[in-house]
């Protein structure tokens, strides 16, 4: 039988169906996957200068993250070497292992000293200027 025959312009391969099976929930989980990335981009920036609304965001993002890599992903871990390889291909062809870091206290503390002091209005006493007080 020619590739032909089957009366469309696709050859008839039983691997091609099921390639085109196995392709359509990839396209559709990279669809939801991009629909989330864009949401989180626009609350992101909708947070814009809002240090705790960001903070609250990135928390939920390492929440998130932790419970998929500690429930679902955990058992999805391979069991055989074929498993092991074809994962290990994938992390080598799309980036690796999945990590979110955190900002280190010193990296904190670098940002709050490189910022210029602000000038306090006694020099003696910078908490508080005893102006700032009624008298009795």
């Amino acid at each position: 039988m020619n590739e032909q025959d089957n009366g469309g312009d696709r050859p008839s391969h039983p691997d091609l169906a099921s390639l085109e099976q196995a392709l359509q929930p990839q396209e559709t989980l990279q669809r939801h996957l991009e629909a989330i990335a864009q949401q989180v981009q626009e609350i992101a920036k909708a947070s814009e200068g809002d240090g705790v609304a960001l903070l609250r965001l990135l928390r939920l993002l390492e929440k998130l993250h932790q419970e998929i890599r500690d429930t679902m992903f955990q058992e999805t871990l391979p069991k055989n070497r074929h498993s092991l390889y074809a994962l290990l291909r994938d992390m080598e062809a799309e980036g690796g292992w999945p990590y979110i870091s955190r900002m280190k206290l010193r990296s904190l503390l670098r940002h709050l000293l490189d910022e210029p002091p602000t000038e306090s209005p006694n020099p003696l006493n910078p908490i508080a200027d005893p102006e700032d007080f009624p008298r009795r």
